[in-house]
């Protein structure tokens, strides 16, 4: 009997020494495909004179086929530009009109991201549905 509970320690013991180092094993692998924020930020920072004014934050692995776009639902396009960095900070004027709807469009990686901005007949600003002016 005391031959068994030896040897049923001693299993024990090498079971718990096995599992610690499988769990710090584990935790010294980095975790590389999660993504750890937005690749574009777009927020309003307000009005000037007849402009809205915004600033457009860009984080993107891929230099080399990243464009930002912003769009004008009735004047099309106002502004496309490659990408040549991976972080950039960016403040953006835009004529202010009545019911205007802005769409920021960030081509990267193959994917699009797009943020869109409304406008009332009141002067207030929307994006998806929530007001922030």
């Amino acid at each position: 009997m005391k031959k068994s509970l030896i040897i049923a320690t001693g299993i024990l013991y090498f079971a718990s020494i096995a599992t610690n180092v499988t769990a710090q094993q584990a935790k010294a692998i980095p975790v590389s495909n999660v993504e750890t924020s937005e690749p574009l930020t777009v927020k309003y920072l307000g009005s000037q004179d007849d402009y809205l004014i915004f600033r457009v934050e860009i984080k993107t692995g891929d230099v080399n086929h990243s464009i930002l776009k912003i769009g004008d639902a009735v004047e099309g396009e106002l502004y496309s530009n490659p990408i040549n960095t991976n972080s950039k900070f960016q403040l953006v004027k835009i004529e202010k009109r009545e019911n205007q709807v802005l769409d920021f469009t960030l081509l990267s990686n193959k994917k699009v991201y797009t943020k869109t901005f409304t406008t009332d007949s009141n002067d207030k600003l929307y994006q998806k549905g929530v007001a922030v002016l």
